[in-house]
């Protein structure tokens, strides 16, 4: 495994303070790894100034849900490869219909990691 770049996790919920004129939106914090203070990940998911960037509140908080977990799911696939390969190393046959979803788990790793798209 690799080094990350992406700040550490675990990464939570939070809600974004309401702008005038603005609804209320979703952010997703971390810890600053330096010294622990709270840290912005990214926000605002229902609102950006004017613009709405996501129109239904569910779907908003379905992205801030996926977006918190992202680093347990980058550990999780990274080990679930790492399994999967040590198995092959031990001679065993993987089966060519799951070469092709252990292809796109790899390049989804490497997309994750700012790897090619």
């Amino acid at each position: 495994m690799s080094e990350s770049k992406h700040t550490p996790g675990p990464w939570k919920i939070g809600v974004s303070p309401s702008k005038k004129g603005a609804r209320l939106g979703f952010c997703i914090l971390g810890k600053d790894p330096s010294d622990g203070d709270p840290l912005l990940i990214v926000g605002d998911f229902l609102t950006s100034g004017s613009y709405s960037v996501v129109s239904n509140p569910k779907e908003a908080v379905a992205n801030a849900h996926l977006i918190a977990t992202a680093p347990e799911l980058l550990e999780a696939l990274e080990n679930l490869l790492e399994a999967v390969l040590a198995h092959a190393r031990t001679g065993a046959v993987i089966p060519p219909s799951m070469m092709k979803t252990i292809g796109g788990a790899a390049q989804a790793l490497s997309k994750a990691k700012g790897g090619a798209s």
